[in-house]
């Protein structure tokens, strides 16, 4: 089991996020916005997330963000070994991710909060040891764009596609996740996607239009 002695330290004590730096070929740019997708399985963070980026021209991706690590995260039969892939696969993420945003805006399919919320209730992983465990060059998001989800409705989507999910497991994920969201005082838009993906859409867009002050970005 970790270390338990920082389960007293708040997630700003633990983690000191990446601002990230300049690559050499966008040298004269300023960072774009990193913009990170979360929320329990079911809840729509894929489809929205590549309708976003394909209506901005932004850049997409996902975690677990390489092949070879998804299949080691995959087969792991031990808690604390899944996190460290996970945080090794985010250094790599990261490290990509860090010459991209020099050129354009990035959006992500799950980030470092995917990794907490589901490791704190699944594999009951301290979350102060899940925040300290990451690499140093995590990039802070720009804005977090958490979407909610009745479980029932999650755990219905999830069977059309063959992924079982109990109703209690999902609604304490989606508990963690506005928890660990709240705690690190980053922008946050959330969303709830229970009605048709159009609507949602729609939405997504105007509150991001007022987030990025007034198309700015967009």
């Amino acid at each position: 089991m970790p270390n338990t002695t920082i389960n007293h330290l708040k997630p700003e004590e633990i983690i000191r996020f990446s601002d990230g730096t300049i690559n050499s070929e966008s040298s004269n740019k300023e960072l774009h916005p990193l913009i990170v997708f979360e929320g329990i399985d079911g809840s729509g963070k894929t489809s929205l997330s590549q309708m976003i980026s394909k209506e901005y021209h932004y850049r997409w991706s996902c975690e677990p963000y390489n092949n070879n690590y998804r299949e080691l995260i995959s087969k792991s039969l031990v808690a604390e070994e899944r996190a460290l892939l996970f945080a090794a696969d985010r250094a790599l993420h990261c490290k990509v991710l860090n010459y991209d945003l020099g050129f354009l805006p990035c959006v992500v399919d799950r980030y470092i909060y995917s990794n907490i919320a589901y490791q704190s209730v699944l594999d009951k992983l301290p979350q102060p040891y899940l925040w300290a465990i990451q690499p140093l060059n995590v990039i802070k998001p720009s804005l977090i764009i958490l979407l909610t989800c009745n479980p029932h409705v999650s755990v219905a989507r999830c069977k059309k596609r063959n992924e079982y999910w109990t109703k209690t497991n999902l609604e304490n994920i989606q508990n963690a996740y506005i928890k660990i969201i709240e705690s690190t005082h980053i922008p946050t838009i959330i969303l709830n996607t229970d009605k048709p993906k159009n609507s949602v859409l729609e939405e997504c867009k105007k509150k991001m239009s007022s987030f990025f002050n007034m198309n700015n970005y967009l």
